[in-house]
Order: structure tokens, then sequence, then C-alpha cells
């Protein structure tokens, strides 16, 4: 089935595991059986609960993060589609990156989070030595976890790559890019 078989997999598996997880959610009583559906549906103007001028708050918070969302979206579909024309071994071995990638740049979550909860409180009280103090720290972390972040991201490429596919082309695709693709991780702590 080739590529287009891959795609029709991973359809299958993602919509698979969303269904393992909603049956977890049930059997934890977080959701009532399926009627929860009713709950999420898309509102309607009698169902819409908050008016425009509450969305306001949101929507200056949610907007540049949904722009950023979209622009790294849009980013991704067109390196995958340029990778696509150069033929499967080229886009196999860009799937392979993008995994690695995708699964390394998560480490900078935690720090990102961090940064999120503690910083905008001490802007508002004004910085200072707590400010300061909260930075470094940061920057410490990020500066420890940065070279342990790449070091094993290159590990998964340079070595794990066969793990993911047995073709020697597309493993040594992997292998020749995946210097750029570690400082691109990198750069995301």
């Amino acid at each position: 089935l080739g590529v287009a078989g891959a795609a029709a997999a991973t359809t299958a598996a993602t919509a698979a595991g969303c269904l393992f997880m909603l049956r977890a959610l049930q059997k934890r009583a977080f959701i009532d059986g399926w009627g929860f559906w009713r709950d999420y549906a898309p509102p309607t103007p009698a169902r819409l609960r908050a008016a425009p001028r509450e969305l306001g708050p949101l929507l200056a918070y949610a907007g540049p993060l949904s722009a950023i969302v979209l622009a790294r979206l849009a980013g991704f579909t067109m390196m995958q589609s340029t990778a696509a024309k150069y033929g499967t071994r080229a886009l196999a071995a860009y799937q392979c990156l993008i995994n690695g990638f995708v699964l390394f740049a998560f480490f900078a979550e935690p720090l990102s989070q961090t940064g999120q909860t503690l910083v905008p409180p001490l802007v508002d009280d004004g910085g200072g030595p707590a400010l300061r103090g909260t930075l470094k720290n940061l920057a410490t972390l990020a500066a420890v976890i940065g070279p342990v972040v790449a070091a094993a991201c290159t590990a998964f490429l340079v070595l794990g790559a066969p793990a993911f596919v047995n073709d020697a082309a597309t493993i040594a695709l992997v292998r020749r890019v995946a210097f750029p693709a570690v400082f691109a991780t990198t750069l995301q702590l």
C-alpha cells in the first residue's frame, strides 16, 4: 500500500487511541457514557453563554497562540510537501526526522510552562531580584538540559533510525541531516 497505506494506518491508530482514551475517561467517571458529546457540541446562538465582550481577553491570549500554531503547521506541511517531491525515501527520512524533532522538542515544554507561570507575576510586581533570579534559574536549566536533549536526539537519529525504517538509503539520509535537526531541536529549548 505504500505511503497511502501508512497514512491510513496512522489515521486508524489515531482514531483508535482517541477511543481508548475516551473509554478510560468513562471508566474513571470523568465522563458519563457517550452522551457527553451533547456538552461539547458546537455552540448555537441560544447555547452561547459568553457575551462577545467576555471573549475579548480570551481571544487576546488565544489569538497569538493560534497564529503560532498555524504558522508551525503551515511550515511542517510545506516541508513535508517538499520532501514528497523528492520521492518516497526522502519522505520517509523526513518522517523519521520530524518524529525525532517533535519528541525531543517536547522537553522544552516544562521550562516553557514554568516560565509562563512564574515570570508574569514577578513582572507585575515590578521585577527586581526575584525576577532576575527566576530568569537565571530558567536559563541555567535550559543550558544544562539543552546539551542532554541534543545528545539524546543525536543518538535517536543516528542510531535509532533503523528501528523505524530498514532501507539503507533512507537511514543514510536521516543520518546526513541529523545535525541540522539536532540544532533545531536544541533551539526549541
